[in-house]
């Protein structure tokens, strides 16, 4: 993967600068059943799924995609998308090319039918990898989905300058490049189960919710749901939810203008004293303190 971060030509061509290029990012939600497919794309393809689940085929691999993992499609790859019939998926992509000429300016768009110039163009170059999955155990995967969050928001507000395309295709794979390392030299990772569990507390946290529901989004019982928590983050569902409440209000009373009770609300706790007084025994400080106890000059 570093060799995607030189400034050289892959080709070898002296006296050619150059360095990766974000040249598009967009979320797609597949109808039931739905399947998609294209021969040749002239990218490299970070794939996440934000809800649901299908399955990628890319050569000859299969790939069943849930909100567990983060894939990267190797560049100028073949793609076989099939959204599953009751629960398809939703998916956010970044597409990054590894070598982008430096005298030429980046186009913010994705070659995927032959043809298209694009795809042969020589200032855009990469040498075929292999495809990448990573756990979303990782932090730095998370990392990864967020800063590709990031890279669709910009798209969406055309925000495409040549500059930022090309700061954000680097950042893109230097996360990447983290991910990967961090998934290869951890040992044992979480059961997909748990994985969906922890996605559905952390996309639920506005509300409350019961064991109940949080082990049938891991497919599994409430005994082998509380069971998979204790073993993977030492704590209960209600103790690591509470304690992800905390610190998402934390962030948000730092970070944002809300007040107390639209804070309190956001994570999930209606009654806004009852909010406080968790809050204070967690931090030592009331939320209404927080951010002032935590600024210095």
């Amino acid at each position: 993967m570093d060799e995607m971060l030189a400034e050289s030509a892959p080709d070898g061509t002296a006296g050619r600068r150059g360095g990766p290029a974000l040249i598009g990012a967009n979320p797609y939600a597949f109808r039931a059943g739905e399947r998609l497919r294209n021969d040749l794309v002239g990218s490299m393809c970070i794939v996440w799924v934000m809800s649901g689940r299908g399955t990628v085929r890319t050569g000859p691999l299969t790939l069943e995609l849930t909100k567990a993992s983060v894939v990267c499609l190797p560049w100028r790859h073949d793609v076989r998308w099939e959204a599953d019939q009751r629960d398809p998926f939703r998916v956010g992509t970044v597409h990054v090319v590894p070598w982008h000429d430096a005298r030429v300016e980046v186009e913010p768009q994705v070659p995927w039918q032959r043809g298209d110039p694009l795809l042969d163009a020589d200032y855009r170059q990469g040498e075929r990898g292999e495809v990448i999955e990573i756990p979303l155990a990782h932090a730095d995967a998370r990392q990864l989905v967020t800063l590709g969050g990031y890279a669709i928001d910009r798209f969406d507000r055309g925000l495409t300058s040549d500059v930022s395309l090309r700061a954000m295709g680097r950042l893109l794979l230097e996360e990447l490049t983290r991910a990967s390392t961090a998934a290869s030299d951890s040992g044992p990772q979480p059961p997909v189960a748990f994985e969906q569990m922890r996605a559905f507390v952390e996309q639920n946290l506005d509300r409350r919710f019961t064991v109940a529901e949080v082990a049938r989004a891991g497919d599994c019982s409430a005994s082998t749901a509380e069971r998979l928590f204790v073993r993977w983050t030492g704590s209960s569902i209600v103790s690591w939810s509470k304690d992800l409440r905390m610190e998402r209000a934390s962030v948000l009373l730092s970070t944002t203008g809300l007040r107390v009770g639209e804070v309190a609300r956001a994570v999930g706790y209606p009654d806004a004293l009852y909010f406080s007084r968790v809050f204070a025994a967690n931090f030592g400080v009331p939320p209404s303190r927080y951010t002032s106890v935590r600024i210095r000059p």
